[in-house]
């Protein structure tokens, strides 16, 4: 057996406690394989592959080590599956992870993961442009309202992804992306000061014209709240 699908593989290497969780998960657009989103369960996947997921508020970073025809048992040892992962480390080859994280082992036969922070971030072409499509689609509405543009909190961010295609001007991108530092600040920064909105509101008048007009940071953007919801 070379390949599987993507759900079957979830469910089997318990990232979900059922089958249909892991298929939801995969629908949602919530898991990625090696840099792309998927949202077909039955996307096949196989050894060598890396998958990105969401679980706590952070990103599992895994790379698929083997294939199997059934799911295993926890051991009994351990209070939970998650405990039970310290038990296996150092037995699996590692995947490369940026400074400072470290690997745990999720089975010794099925994978080898860490947690990864990640996130995105709104950008100034956002600014003037607010349409909010991004909102309805967050899970954990991680989205907080400026007077003329929404940022993202990193904190909360679990880098599931369904917000970037869903802005018109493109304004959301994964802070993996270079050069998105001053974003990064920027959008932890007014997390912390605008009120959360978990409801699309009316985007302005003329956002539309606002659509790739350049250096809107410097002239328009404004520190003040929004209204939330």
């Amino acid at each position: 057996m070379n390949e599987t699908r993507l759900d079957k593989w979830l469910f089997h290497a318990r990232f979900y406690r059922t089958r249909p969780l892991a298929q939801a998960a995969a629908q949602a657009g919530r898991v990625r394989l090696n840099g792309t989103r998927i949202e077909k369960p039955g996307h096949a996947v196989k050894p060598g592959d890396v998958l990105t997921l969401g679980r706590g508020g952070q990103v599992m970073a895994v790379r698929v080590l083997a294939l199997a025809a059934d799911r295993p048992k926890r051991p009994k040892s351990s209070t939970n599956c998650w405990s039970s992962c310290e038990l296996f480390a150092n037995t699996a080859a590692s995947i490369p992870l940026p400074p400072g994280a470290t690997h745990r082992n999720h089975s010794p036969v099925f994978a080898r993961w860490s947690l990864v922070p990640m996130t995105y971030v709104v950008t100034e072409a956002c600014i003037k442009c607010k349409f909010m499509d991004c909102v309805e689609v967050c899970p954990v509405d991680c989205f907080y309202e400026g007077e003329n543009m929404l940022v993202i909190n990193p904190d909360e961010c679990i880098d599931c992804g369904v917000c970037e295609p869903e802005c018109p001007p493109e304004a959301i991108k994964a802070d993996t992306e270079s050069g998105l530092e001053k974003w990064l600040s920027v959008n932890a920064e007014y997390a912390r000061s605008w009120p959360n909105i978990s409801q699309k509101g009316e985007a302005p008048a003329d956002a539309k014209e606002m659509q790739g007009v350049p250096d809107k940071f410097e002239k328009f953007f404004s520190p003040n709240p929004g209204s939330g919801s």
